[in-house]
């Protein structure tokens, strides 16, 4: 849990504001009777990785990176050595001034999944298909056609019927825009992402590894996740992004403040599908036409490309009359998925039918529209076992964050709010109480996370 902890009290004797003391036109500080000029330290407190500088005749808190304490940072709080759910849904160690993805995620976390051909399941878990050729609002900021964060992918036609994952772009604010896909999505081009049009390839050290944007570092996380890739967002998203899937997970904070293809992490599934216009349809196993061409994004639909899903309606009730077809079909995805293990553990049930009616739904697909189906149905099975370990994984690496080991952060019930510091200033000087809230100096507060 996050803890505004005791920092330090520092009396800071600032004597007699403008001080007198200038150095090339700048005020020095006057402390307990020590002149400190600008730009020098007043306080150090190493554990803590905080200093207290002089500037211009004002003290003003610094966050560093200590080799010693080890502290990490992150959207201007402070973390000790140790695991925290950083940011409320992410596990990860801060080892050595570094964050490192432990894997684990924050089960209040609302996650809304797309995989395969593709095949949606939204933040409040309804299971449903589509099938446009298009660029899509995954999940955004609202209603907005210029949202300040969302994430959008663009699906591409693969075989005869459906369409697959082809390229996503992260927009973390309006100045950060990161594509995944733009040179595959295959590892290890999927370690190839680009930051504003330029290639960036994430290192392969087991860290997770803060953006920079024009020498101006972003509150984004971006690191190798197995054959994957995750991004953890400011705004209260994160992204995983495989080869045939993808996973997001919305911040508790987020309810009602993002929308999308996704729906909105609220835990209502009878508005799931919200139009951007904000018409409400009604919820059924293909996401009706109007409502996912509404979250259209730009480069939006080419010419050319395909909207909606009536082709593989009526390629799925041409197997569904076929009864003895489709348990066969099923039988093989149902072998497939139930072969698989991930640290020794399957999939559970759940999860187990999920897949299964996915992988019979997609051989389906391919059975009714290639030529030559057989080897392309084998190539996809394989694909189904990848993907099942994938999932596996997430299932698995789910847990809640611990409260009495510290891992709690911004989620669940927060701490009881101390009282607002202050800065006393009589004749003698100011007396600056750095207890809980540096930001009457700098304009951010620093926090001390435990």
């Amino acid at each position: 849990m996050k803890m505004w902890l005791p920092v330090v009290l520092v009396s800071l004797l600032l004597g007699g504001l403008p001080a007198t003391h200038a150095t090339a036109g700048t005020r020095s500080c006057n402390n307990n009777g020590i002149v400190v000029l600008h730009g020098m330290p007043l306080v150090t407190v190493d554990h803590k990785c905080v200093q207290i500088l002089c500037l211009n005749g004002l003290p003003m808190p610094k966050l560093f990176e200590n080799a010693n304490s080890g502290c990490c940072e992150f959207k201007n709080t402070l973390y000790a050595p140790g695991q925290v759910f950083l940011d409320g849904c992410v596990k990860m160690t801060c080892e050595k001034s570094k964050w490192k993805p432990v894997g684990n995620t924050e089960f209040r976390c609302k996650r809304c999944e797309v995989f395969n051909d593709p095949h949606f399941m939204s933040f409040d878990r309804h299971r449903f298909d589509y099938h446009g050729e298009c660029t899509y609002a995954l999940t955004q900021e609202q209603f907005s056609r210029t949202p300040n964060f969302g994430i959008f992918t663009e699906f591409k036609k693969c075989y005869a019927v459906p369409s697959c994952l082809h390229r996503t772009i992260f927009k973390d604010n309006p100045k950060l825009l990161i594509g995944i896909g733009y040179l595959g999505l295959n590892a290890p081009k999927i370690y190839d992402i680009l930051i504003n049009g330029e290639k960036f390839t994430i290192p392969g050290d087991n860290y997770a590894h803060r953006l920079i944007v024009k020498e101006e570092d972003q509150d984004v996380l971006v690191w190798r996740q197995g054959s994957c890739i995750r991004i953890l967002g400011s705004n209260g998203l994160t992204l995983q992004q495989c080869t045939n899937s993808i996973d997001i997970w919305a911040h508790p904070d987020l309810k009602n403040k993002v929308n999308g293809l996704c729906g909105s992490p609220d835990d209502n599934i009878d508005n799931d599908f919200t139009s951007r216009g904000k018409q409400v349809f009604d919820v059924e196993g293909f996401a009706p036409q109007e409502f996912a061409e509404s979250w259209l994004t730009p480069p939006g639909c080419p010419a050319g490309r395909k909207k909606g899903s009536a082709k593989a309606r009526e390629v799925v009730d041409k197997c569904w009359g076929n009864v003895e077809d489709w348990n066969l079909l099923s039988g093989k995805c149902n072998e497939a998925v139930e072969n698989v293990k991930h640290n020794n553990r399957p999939a559970s049930a759940p999860l187990t039918g999920i897949l299964r009616d996915a992988c019979t739904f997609d051989l389906c697909m391919i059975k009714n529209g290639e030529q030559n189906p057989e080897p392309e149905m084998d190539k996809w099975l394989n694909t189904v076992q990848e993907m099942t370990e994938q999932r596996i994984f997430v299932e698995t690496m789910t847990e809640g964050c611990d409260h009495a080991k510290g891992e709690c952060s911004d989620i669940g019930v927060p701490p009881k709010p101390p009282a607002h510091a202050h800065t006393v200033c009589n004749g003698n000087g100011c007396v600056v109480d750095l207890l809980f809230n540096p930001a009457v100096f700098s304009g951010k507060p620093i926090r001390i996370a435990r």
